[in-house]
């Protein structure tokens, strides 16, 4: 739909059709975009002029002036703000609970019964509540997840990534409660596919992967039956593996046929499957997806694929990295600010290839030191990474892989 708005109204994540006049009082207009540059928005909003937006494409005007409430549905007091070491054990509990809850969603579809949406509310609000006090750890934990535990984590972490990824965008809480059903329900077409299929250990055959490639529309036809579902989360459902370069499935749409939440969850749906174990392919480190999904502009929207980028950091949680000091660390915690100074745990001696006592290392402030590059774990004999660096987010001491 579009809509017109006054400059002061504009906000991030809305999409520009044009300024509203005639094309003479506009001579340097040259294309519509998803507004997703901080300063470009502010240059915008110091001027006078009206514009019109596509709210298809991108987020509605707000209706009211309220501040961002805390969860959803109700008007909560501030979260108090907890580091990523802290929020992980209750990252860990709620984690569990969503996975169970999901676990009872895909059986009821499996089994043929009618899929109670209700029961995704508590589940949104308890990762809501976790990432209003660390937008981390929660994203950091699910990461994770063990093979066998991939089909129902998936969901909780794309949940999870699209909140996030929501919030980025400025989205208001009831749109970023509709991506958050999406991203729990997106993947309920897979209940009506054979349990083989979907832990096979090998690569699929091209008949196999035919009929995989059908379970966005199965999930859609679940969903269309299914009381409280919205037109976003159906959308998000049938849509979420097409492709901006129309190589994506099963309708093969291209560019703006693909709705902006469509694209979000194309985004967060291939982050998380990459670095996540699954049957068949062990789990990349998040930022050489990043780096990797950066090179393939012509599959995601760039402007969403930033500010996803922004959302969990050039170095997500957990990535490896070596220091201008000779020194090896994990990322433990983000700096908005400079997404390239994050707070690190220095923990070994990459000259002397030994362990060091721990020492947090704030990036920002610390001109001294400085990140050369991400580091692949198993270059340097860490060969369990995933269950290394929780150890060291947590303070406990390095057992070696």
């Amino acid at each position: 739909m579009l809509k017109r708005v006054s400059a002061k109204s504009l906000r991030l994540g809305m999409y520009i059709h044009a300024p509203e006049g005639s094309w003479m009082d506009h001579p340097d207009w040259k294309t519509q975009y998803l507004l997703t540059d901080p300063a470009e928005l502010e240059r915008m909003q110091e001027g006078k002029a009206v514009f019109i937006i596509d709210t298809d494409k991108g987020a509605d005007a707000l209706l009211g002036s309220e501040p961002r409430r805390s969860g959803f549905g109700k008007r909560t007091t501030p979260v108090a703000a907890s580091s990523t070491q802290d929020e992980f054990g209750r990252a860990e509990a709620i984690t569990r609970r969503a996975s169970k809850s999901v676990g009872e969603i895909l059986k009821q579809a499996r089994l043929g019964k009618a899929v109670d949406v209700a029961q995704t509310v508590p589940v949104i609000e308890d990762i809501s509540s976790s990432m209003d006090r660390n937008a981390s750890a929660l994203v950091s934990f699910v990461r994770l997840k063990a093979a066998d535990e991939y089909t129902y984590l998936h969901s909780v972490a794309v949940c999870a990534l699209m909140i996030n990824l929501g919030r980025q965008l400025l989205f208001d809480e009831s749109e970023i409660s509709e991506l958050a059903t999406a991203g729990l329900l997106m993947h309920i077409g897979k209940t009506a596919l054979p349990i083989e299929l979907l832990t096979k250990p090998s690569s699929l055959t091209a008949q196999e992967m035919a009929l995989v490639r059908q379970y966005p529309v199965r999930g859609h036809e679940i969903l269309s039956r299914t009381k409280g579902v919205s037109e976003v989360v159906l959308d998000v459902c049938k849509h979420h593996h097409e492709r901006i370069d129309g190589h994506g499935y099963p309708y093969g749409l291209r560019g703006d046929a693909i709705s902006l939440h469509a694209r979000m969850a194309a985004v967060c749906n291939v982050y998380d499957a990459r670095t996540s174990n699954r049957p068949y392919r062990q789990a990349e480190e998040p930022a050489e997806v990043l780096s990797d999904m950066f090179k393939q502009k012509d599959q995601f929207d760039e402007s969403v694929l930033s500010a996803f980028i922004r959302s969990v950091g050039i170095y997500p949680i957990g990535s490896l990295v070596r220091l201008k000091s000779g020194r090896l660390a994990v990322v433990v915690e983000q700096n908005e600010e400079n997404l390239t100074r994050p707070l690190v745990r220095v923990f070994y001696s990459a000259a002397k290839r030994a362990g060091l006592s721990y020492q947090d290392v704030d990036l920002a402030t610390d001109g001294g030191d400085e990140i050369l590059s991400r580091e692949r774990p198993e270059r340097w004999g860490f060969n369990s990474w995933d269950r290394l660096w929780p150890q060291i987010l947590r303070g406990s001491n390095l057992q070696a892989a």
